[in-house]
């Protein structure tokens, strides 16, 4: 008979691989996307109109035409006029980069598997899966 505990930590095992399963097949691009390319980019493209075009060039590559149009240019009036002036006006966008780089593991694992040819966004959602996977596994050590 399977103890409750074991139950427990299957249901929680199979839970957890269906969610980064779709997460991973279906992932929701939230603007925090935007920002995190860029705080990864920047290890190596340290001027900010570069690394804006190059961010908006990386994001235009590697997501659909609706997602990136989200991002851009926003589909509801609250934030249309804040996503369409990070994405035109380079300065804009370079002010808010300082509240994302402070992350620097989480922007360096995305930046090194960037050099791996693994694209920035796919790198992104690389990390958080692996990052589940790995609590996983320390979770059920403990067992």
């Amino acid at each position: 008979m399977i103890s409750v505990v074991n139950r427990l930590t299957l249901y929680l095992l199979l839970w957890s691989m269906l969610v980064a399963t779709l997460a991973w097949t279906h992932p929701k691009h939230n603007f925090d996307l935007v920002f995190y390319v860029a705080s990864a980019l920047a290890w190596q493209e340290p001027e900010p109109d570069k690394l804006h075009r190059q961010t908006y060039a990386t994001l235009q590559q590697d997501l659909d035409e609706t997602s990136f149009a989200e991002l851009t240019a926003g589909s509801k009036p609250s934030n249309a006029v804040y996503r369409s002036t990070l994405f035109q006006q380079p300065q804009a966008f370079a002010e808010q980069l300082p509240f994302y780089r402070p992350r620097i593991l989480y922007n360096g694992l995305i930046f090194g598997l960037a050099q791996l040819q693994i694209s920035p966004v796919d790198a992104i959602y690389a990390v958080s899966l692996l990052s589940t996977l790995a609590a996983l596994w320390i979770y059920l050590s403990l067992f």
